[in-house]
Formats: structure tokens, sequence, C-alpha cells
């Protein structure tokens, strides 16, 4: 398999392999898909930023930058320049520390998509932009230098296309309660500057989750290629794989049944007729379980019809002529089932079918099968002979596939004595069913 190889020009980032551009394009990814995998995307973006500033050494950074604003405040020289009391900067300062503290905390104990931690940011940065809204009105000019503060902020929350939305309302909501500060306390020529400072940090905080959102939309587009090509690999492996199994192993074994048959005509005891009987016997089994797995690689889902039809072919094929074989398809509204349900399933039916015939000589065999609201429900009922509890606790071979194929779909499998007959019940939870509709269809 060649490697994939992914840059970033062109309609689908730039893919190298010749006849993957071809194959996307037959096959694009749906709008559902795109929405998606974007929000995966803003999930990463989210919790990969968060680590860069919701750690200790950053959180810490950050207290000591907000202590060193507050002795630079303190200094007689550099009051002209901060022109606000100390007497105010230092709660203010301890406001903030104190929200940025909580969301540190909060974000460490419950993680980065807990609503808590959602709220705490939300606070966060609330807190900050009342703080340098309070901290630039107090010092009676709109050329104010905590206009820093502001510009701070903008950085931080550009940063989260998470919560841009958020973050453009906290914003201009700051900004609108700037200019109303100035007006009402009649500081026109203040109102119409904060105007116009507040408008730049609203186009730079724009350009910026623009750039954001951009980064996010690209690596979306991204995963859902490198997953589309991964897709279309795999396919085309699983055909391979499944081509070799059925020239290779399956003509070896089905030289070896017409060789076993020819050798039985020539077998001098009825001894040696029984061990190659038994012979073809094993190897037309094993020929049968090969080409379950080859069907299984070729169908990587199947519809509900084909797959009905499969199990009638399949299990009318275990029955002689002395036996009946009825199959009770519920035609339940369902998509495809995906992966290997088809193959597990068909084969749990034939096998509960074969050890009927073989071992409770019956009249009649019923194949039950239908979705409801909460389960795939298949049922194999006969009216031969019977089994007993010791015998299905005893049971090899088989009866013990039959159980490994159910439990590895997630699924129950019950084998009990019906009076008369045998009936084995398979039950597979409907949550399990990835692509199938939730709710049955009246």
């Amino acid at each position: 398999m060649s490697a994939i190889e992914l840059t970033l020009d062109g309609p689908y980032m730039g893919v190298a392999e010749k006849g993957q551009r071809e194959v996307l394009a037959q096959a694009p990814y749906t709008e559902a898909e795109r929405e998606a995998a974007i929000v995966q995307a803003l999930e990463a973006n989210w919790a990969d930023g968060l680590v860069a500033v919701r750690g200790i050494w950053p959180t810490a950074s950050f207290i000591a930058m907000a202590l060193a604003v507050c002795i630079l405040v303190m200094i007689p020289q550099l009051q002209g320049l901060w022109r606000v009391d100390v007497a105010l900067v230092l709660p203010l300062m301890g406001a903030v520390c104190t929200a940025v503290v909580m969301a540190t905390w909060v974000y460490r104990r419950h993680g980065p998509s807990h609503p808590m931690h959602f709220r705490a940011t939300y606070t966060e940065g609330i807190t900050v932009m009342l703080v340098g809204i309070a901290l630039i009105y107090a010092s009676g000019s709109a050329g104010s230098v905590w206009w820093l503060v502001i510009v701070a902020q903008l950085f931080n929350i550009s940063q989260r296309p998470r919560i841009k939305s958020f973050s453009m309302c906290l914003e201009l909501g700051g900004i609108a309660l700037l200019v109303a500060l100035f007006m009402v306390s009649g500081q026109w020529w203040d109102g119409l500057a904060s105007i116009l400072f507040g408008g730049i940090c609203i186009w730079l905080l724009w350009i910026m989750l623009g750039g954001q959102m951009s980064n996010v939309r690209g690596t979306a587009e991204r995963s859902l290629l490198e997953r589309k090509l991964q897709s279309v690999h795999m396919e085309r492996e699983r055909e391979r794989i499944a081509r070799d199994l059925h020239d290779g192993i399956g003509a070896e074994l089905t030289s070896l049944i017409f060789q076993a048959r020819a050798l039985k005509s020539d077998a001098l005891s009825e001894h040696q007729k029984a061990r190659l009987e038994s012979f073809v016997e094993q190897a037309r089994g094993n020929l049968d379980e090969l080409r379950g797995v080859v069907w299984s690689l070729q169908h990587e889902t199947m519809e509900w019809a084909d797959i009905i039809g499969r199990l009638a072919r399949k299990c009318t094929s275990q029955c002689p002529a002395a036996v009946s074989f009825v199959l009770v398809d519920r035609e339940s509204p369902v998509g495809p089932l995906p992966g290997e349900w088809p193959h597990h399933i068909v084969h749990i039916a034939q096998e509960a079918v074969r050890n009927a015939v073989r071992h409770g000589e019956p009249g009649q065999i019923t194949l039950t099968i239908g979705v409801d609201e909460d389960a795939l429900r298949l049922e194999v009922v006969d009216d031969g002979k019977g089994i007993t509890a010791e015998a299905v606790a005893a049971s090899r071979g088989g009866l013990r596939n039959m159980k490994r194929r159910a439990s590895n779909l997630g699924g129950t499998l019950e084998i009990e004595d019906a009076a008369p007959g045998v009936r084995v019940r398979a039950v597979f939870s409907r949550q399990l069913l990835t692509g199938v509709p939730s709710k049955a269809v009246d």
C-alpha cells in the first residue's frame, strides 16, 4: 500500500497519489460529515489551546505580571502614566487574579469541556473586560495606557474560536459600556475616541477569529480527506485479501475435496471410506467458512433484503428433503448492517440449523429474524428431540462458536429446550447497530 501524501494546495488539499483525486471527486463527503468534523476540530483546538494557558506556570506568570503592574502603579514618577490611584488598582487586579486562578482550578479538576469550566471561562473574560473598562474610565481619558488590558484580553479570547460568539458579544458590550460612561459624564471626545479604539479592537478580533476558524476548517477537511483515503485503501486491501483467499486457499481446499472423493471410491474398507467421508465433510466445512470470510470482506455493509436472501440460501442448503425450513422475516425497516454483523448473523443461524438437522431429527425448522425498537432478534426453533441443560453446558465446537460470535457483536445467545425441539435465541442491542435508525418505523 502506498503512503498517503497531503499538502495544502488544490481543492482536495493536494492529494498526491495517482487516482485519489478522482476517487474523492466521485465520493465527496456530505455536509453533515463536514459539520461533524468541524465540531471535532473545534473541540481539539479548544483543548490544545487551554493546555498553554491553564497550566500552573502560565497562571503563576500571569499573577506575577499583575503584581508587577501594582508595583509600577505605586512608583510616584510613573503616576502621570497610569493616572489611577493605587487603592483602585489593587482590588481590581486582585479580582482578575482570582478569576484566572478559579478558571485554572476548574479546568484542572473537571477538564476543558465541563460546563463548570465554560462558566469559569466566561466569568474570567467578563471580569477582565470590566476591570479594563473601570481602569480606562478612572484614568479620565480614552487615550489611557489601560487599553493594554483590553488588548491583552482580545489576544487571549481570539485564540478560542470555540467561544467566538461570546468573545464578539463581550468585546462589543464592553466597548459600548465604556462609550456610554464617557458620554454620560460629558466627555464627548473621549467617547468618540473610545468608539475609534474599540472599533479597531473589534476589527482585530474579527480578523484573528476568522484566521482561527480558517485553520479549524482546514484541519477538519484534512481529517475528512485522510479518513476518506484510509477508507479507500482499506476497501482495496479487503478486496485484495478476499481475492487471494478465494483464488488461493479456496482453490486448494476445493482440489483436496475432489481428491478425497476420488480416493473414497478406491478405498478398500468401510473404515477407510468413513474416514475419507469425515475428511471431506471437514474440508467442506472449512471451505464454507472461508467463503463466509471472503463474503464478509467483500461486503463492508449489506442491505437487509440481501441478508435475508443469504440466510435463506445458507440455511436451506443445510436441510435435507425430509426437513421443512421456514424463514419468517419481520421486514424490519432498517438500513444496511455494518461491519461483521451480516457475516456473524448468517453463521449463527446456519450453525443452529445444522445442529438441529444433525442431532434433533426435526420435521420443521423455523427461523425468525427482525429488528424492533430495542434489539435485533434472531430465533431458530425446531420440532425435533430437544436438548438437555447438561448437554448445552457440556457442548463444544459449534454451540461454543455460536456464543462466541454473538459475544463478538456485543449480544447474547441462549439455547433451551422448546418441548419439543430446541430454541436458539440471539439478541443484539439496537444501540450497537451503527447507522441503523433509532426507532422502528410504523
